[in-house]
């Protein structure tokens, strides 16, 4: 489940460890935080608990609230870095190192090497693309390889 709907009026919502704990009337269900992205309250008279509010920020876990009329919404999320925004910046630093030139070229070279094999096997069932400077092509494309690999060796 990623997200969770509530749309009965006079429900509760708290948190227990680290699942969300849903009342309504007799009816108690419980659904864990590591498993939603979004919860979304449709009806007015829902309460929330300040921790549950708390946990979903840490999490990255958005809370939607829909008034009477389906234009006006308000959403709630934290201010801390969550997950994505962690490995996006990880990513960047990485982009700036050295390692990373060294990794876009075996890449790249990989690649070559991969549409390299797949056009010998092409030209292996068609004879008539034999004749049209096929090999000065295969041959390129591995003249490219081998001077990408030269150059981060």
């Amino acid at each position: 489940m990623r997200h969770l709907a509530i749309c009965e009026f006079g429900a509760s919502l708290g948190l227990t460890g680290a699942r969300v704990v849903v009342k309504e009337g007799e009816s108690r269900k419980e659904f864990p935080l590591s498993r939603l992205r979004t919860i979304h309250i449709l009806k007015r008279g829902v309460s929330l608990s300040s921790d549950l509010i708390l946990a979903c920020a840490q999490r990255g876990i958005k809370i939607f609230v829909t008034g009477l009329s389906p234009d006006t919404t308000s959403a709630l999320h934290g201010l801390h870095s969550h997950a994505v925004s962690r490995v996006r910046e990880c990513q960047f630093q990485f982009a700036r190192s050295e390692d990373s030139q060294a990794i876009a070229a075996a890449f790249v070279s990989g690649k070559l090497r991969n549409q390299r094999a797949l056009l010998k096997y092409y030209a292996k069932y068609q004879r008539r693309i034999r004749g049209s400077g096929l090999s000065d092509l295969l041959e390129g494309i591995e003249g490219l390889s081998k001077s990408i690999d030269s150059l981060h060796q």
